[in-house]
């Protein structure tokens, strides 16, 4: 079965500052113990794309996700995050991310779901905040 992780660097504004790619990553390598997840990956996204990783699973698709959203750390290689400023941005909040499927913890209710997202994020509010979307 085909998985799908889809890439989002939108802002056709970003063509505006000649900006050559959004994102790079060049020769990544990572492993969880004796298992190779990513063997030397080069990628390039360049403004305004959307990109689409497919492969079976493990084929490296949630590690290259989670690499580019700094929820891990390559084992050598490095990855390159710009920003609207033409400006190395390696910043999670720049990168949308949209999994094929959006996974809620069951043991937490609706709000504590939002308010765990919201950190991951880095989303800066208040609870009461939250309390209003109810």
């Amino acid at each position: 079965m085909l998985k799908a992780d889809v890439l989002i660097v939108s802002n056709v504004i970003l063509r505006l500052f000649n900006i050559n790619y959004m994102i790079k990553l060049n020769n990544i390598h990572k492993s969880f113990n004796q298992n190779k997840a990513l063997d030397n990956l080069c990628l390039q996204v360049n403004p305004g794309e959307i990109y689409g990783l497919l492969g079976a699973n493990g084929a490296g698709k949630s590690t290259t996700m989670n690499l580019l959203l700094g929820f891990l750390k390559a084992d050598s290689g490095y990855i390159e995050v710009f920003d609207s400023q033409n400006n190395l941005n390696n910043k999670k909040e720049n990168i949308g991310y949209i999994p094929e499927n959006v996974n809620l913890y069951p043991y937490l209710s609706g709000l504590e779901n939002l308010d765990y997202f919201c950190k991951i994020a880095n989303l800066k509010y208040k609870t009461e905040e939250l309390k209003e979307l109810q």
